[in-house]
């Protein structure tokens, strides 16, 4: 599944269930309402086998049918907090798409990025958009067609676009985010208050997390996987495999505050 990477200094880290805390990571379910009031969400993120046997995660949410009123399902991290735009050279995922509300629009789990507040990047929030949205009202171009429950393997610096959701602001590059956002940081908990939307509160997530309403026809009624994702920084890529399958009869929804750290490095 994991290709070898490239240097010495790079890292596979291996997420499951039991060591998400351990890594930094913790798990976000949750339903909002347009006044960011915070319930219980009816998404799921589980762990499965994927086509490998390997394993992936899979995350749920159910439709969105009202206005500004929000479900998320997503792992996040505040470990790249303070991390530059233009420090990040390289994010890779791959992912599969299973089911979505609005078949013209709907996207695979993704990556969102929350930069910190200030200046000319307040409330910057990218979201990386890997399908074609014909009927997206953002009217983002393609990396590849649409294919329910087919895994592909996105470069998110080339393919797809990046979406600033605060502004609807579009780039078909990593290249291009960073001309126009590179010296935007990724923000930390404090600048990421429950209170603004920001159900996660950590600058990096994995899975679907909707913070404007014109998202709803991108997330709604969502279901998909993950299998793993990777960040290149400073040249150090840290590749993120999710899902490793544990023994028999521990699969099961993802809790906060479990396990320990399993970490491989490559040579």
């Amino acid at each position: 599944m994991a290709a070898s990477l490239a240097s010495a200094a790079d890292v596979n880290l291996l997420l499951d269930p039991n060591n998400l805390a351990a890594n930094g990571w913790s798990t976000t379910i949750k339903h909002s309402t347009p006044t960011y009031v915070y319930t219980p969400g009816a998404g799921t993120v589980t762990q499965v086998a994927d086509v490998g046997g390997v394993g992936a995660f899979k995350f749920t949410v159910p439709a969105m049918n009202t206005a500004w009123t929000f479900d998320s399902a997503l792992i996040g991290t505040a470990n790249l907090a303070g991390t530059l735009v233009n420090n990040i050279s390289s994010i890779k995922i791959r992912a599969l798409g299973i089911t979505g509300d609005n078949a013209n629009s709907w996207q695979p789990p993704s990556i969102t990025l929350s930069l910190s507040r200030g200046g000319a990047t307040s409330d910057r929030n990218l979201v990386y958009v890997p399908w074609s949205t014909q009927s997206s009202s953002w009217g983002a171009p393609a990396a590849h067609p649409r294919a329910s429950g087919q895994w592909f393997e996105f470069d998110a610096t080339t393919e797809g676009t990046w979406i600033v959701v605060d502004t609807g602001a579009k780039y078909a590059t990593w290249a291009a985010v960073k001309s126009a956002l590179g010296t935007a940081a990724i923000a930390n908990q404090s600048q990421l208050p429950l209170s603004w939307g920001y159900a996660s509160q950590q600058g990096v997530n994995i899975g679907i997390y909707p913070l404007y309403d014109e998202q709803r026809a991108l997330d709604s009624a969502v279901s998909g996987e993950v299998d793993w994702f990777e960040f290149t920084v400073s040249g150090v890529t840290t590749r993120y495999d999710l899902g490793v399958v544990p023994e028999p009869g521990t699969l099961g929804l993802l809790a906060v505050g479990l396990g320990l750290l399993a970490l491989r490095r490559r040579k």
